[in-house]
């Protein structure tokens, strides 16, 4: 049995809540793509953005919401940009 290959935007299209694990899907400033935290308060509604609580206990806020993905969905999320980038090559 196959499993279907969700989109990116399909896999970040829901809003983050508190408290949920999170992975960075781009580099930000002294914090590499990858990097795994919690979301620690969410806010917006035109621009969702979020503070993030890093395993390290660094916090960095306003970080956009397509900067993120769920951390179950890391790998998927991974899978599915290099297939997108792969096809519009």
């Amino acid at each position: 049995m196959t499993s279907k290959l969700f989109s990116t935007t399909e896999l970040q299209a829901r809003s983050l809540k508190r408290g949920q694990k999170v992975r960075l899907v781009i580099d930000l400033p002294g914090v590499d793509a990858g990097t795994e935290g919690k979301v620690a308060l969410a806010n917006g509604f035109a621009w969702r953005r979020y503070w993030i609580r890093l395993k390290d206990g660094r916090i960095i806020g306003h970080v956009d919401h397509d900067a993120l993905v769920l951390s179950k969905y890391y790998e998927r999320y991974m899978a599915a940009r290099a297939m997108e980038t792969a096809e519009r090559s």
